[in-house]
């Protein structure tokens, strides 16, 4: 894995169908996105997608722009083939603080499509890292997110391949309610695809925020694209 400040080294044109995933929805888009990047330099803030703001407020931000920062981190996913995780960190000067925005995307490499794309207007609330596992002879991205606030994180995990990314269902999470005992509420979910399993954090109705009681080990199987359910244990969380 490599990191570098520059985004990339060379002018390229990027076209390609794109997934954004928004875990708290289950909204998944996949469409064709014409996008360009020039070396050394963030995309126009206007061009980037996502944003969901009316022109005068696009206008407005970019007569506020201050700067913007490219960062980049490349994943070797193959002998042929790479994933390259590129943000562009936007600065916008405010009468007493400095707002910053976030686009982040996945490129895989050499084709230069764009896999994945995700516009957050706080960066703090967004995609913390990317791993590549390996599950089932399959090529599997964990991509880590924080949305803030206590249990914030989540994992969505993808697919590699044939140089496209396919989201994995996770049906196991509706399939373990009836092993839940009465009382208790899903309040976290962590998987560990590479092993198979996962542990369900469950809070009672008197757990503080930080603090759920309990727990169900859970022992996964994938089938096609999708994690269900082989059996469970429940048992105390640790204090």
């Amino acid at each position: 894995m490599s990191k570098s400040k520059s985004a990339f080294t060379h002018f390229m044109l990027i076209t390609a169908s794109t997934i954004s995933l928004a875990a708290q929805t289950g909204k998944i888009l996949n469409q064709p996105i014409p996008f360009s990047f020039q070396a050394n330099t963030c995309p126009d803030y206007g061009q980037i997608p996502g944003k969901n703001m009316i022109e005068k407020a696009v206008t407005e931000y970019k007569r506020k722009l201050t700067g913007c920062e490219a960062t980049s981190e490349t994943f070797q996913v193959d002998a042929n083939s790479s994933i390259e995780l590129v943000r562009f960190t936007y600065s916008f000067r405010e009468s007493d603080y400095t707002e910053r925005h976030q686009f982040s995307c996945l490129v895989q490499r050499p084709s230069n499509l764009m896999l994945w794309h995700d516009f957050v207007s706080s960066p703090d609330n967004s995609l913390e890292s990317v791993r590549v596992l390996h599950s089932e002879k399959r090529t599997i991205l964990e991509m880590k997110f924080f949305t803030g606030g206590t249990a914030g994180f989540w994992e969505e995990y993808l697919e590699y391949s044939n140089g496209k990314l396919k989201p994995i269902r996770e049906s196991f999470v509706s399939e373990i309610k009836p092993h839940i005992p009465e009382g208790f509420s899903i309040r976290r979910v962590v998987v560990d695809i590479e092993a198979l399993t996962a542990i369900i954090h469950l809070a009672s109705r008197t757990d503080p925020n930080c603090c759920p009681s309990g727990q169900l080990n859970v022992t996964l199987t994938l089938k096609d694209d999708d994690l269900h359910l082989v059996n469970s244990t429940f048992s105390r969380s640790s204090k």
